[in-house]
């Protein structure tokens, strides 16, 4: 008996370093996803959640990906001669223990060549790749621009406010802001 603890000491030792190291590769985490639903026609859309780094050193956000589209850019959205522009980025910088905010009217991920409908209710699965190695894998529910307004009011409209989705000032600020994607720009 006194041979198996030893062993058995061991093997907790070495379980206890292979958790370890996995939880390494752990330290990005993922919350509030979502992907907006565009019109039957529409080719392109964008993905918005919040990204917290609880590492203790900073982590790029290099990539990311989905079978739902034919390209997915990380956009940054900056005030440049008074005028809201986005322009793609090769990767964002999360600072140790901080939160990036992917959301509508900032920066977001684009979706850009849309390979099927992205109907509210529906779900897109996305990969997250950081400069550590780390790949989060999401999956993201679809949600209507209504959807997106309740979201960030969730008691609704009141006195006086317009439940029309165009009316939201982030979706005001989104249609006026000019996309830069290499040498064609879009602009909403």
């Amino acid at each position: 008996m006194p041979q198996l603890l030893p062993r058995a000491g061991l093997l907790s030792t070495l379980l206890t370093s292979l958790l370890c190291t996995t939880s390494a590769f752990a330290e990005v985490q993922a919350q509030d996803g979502y992907v907006r639903a565009v019109p039957p026609g529409h080719s392109i859309s964008a993905a918005y959640l919040t990204l917290h780094n609880n590492s203790a050193s900073p982590v790029q956000l290099d990539s990311a990906q989905t079978d739902s589209a034919g390209t997915t850019e990380l956009h940054q959205t900056r005030q440049q001669d008074g005028v809201m522009r986005m322009r793609a980025a090769q990767q964002v910088e999360i600072p140790a223990g901080a939160e990036y905010r992917l959301q509508p009217g900032g920066d977001h991920l684009m979706l850009i060549d849309l390979t099927q409908p992205l109907n509210a209710g529906d779900e897109v699965s996305l990969q997250l790749n950081f400069s550590d190695g780390q790949q989060l894998q999401l999956t993201l529910p679809v949600r209507s621009p209504m959807e997106e307004t309740h979201a960030a009011n969730p008691q609704g409209a009141s006195h006086g406010e317009s439940h029309d989705s165009t009316q939201d000032p982030a979706h005001k600020k989104a249609e006026s802001m000019t996309h830069s994607h290499g040498t064609e720009q879009h602009s909403h």
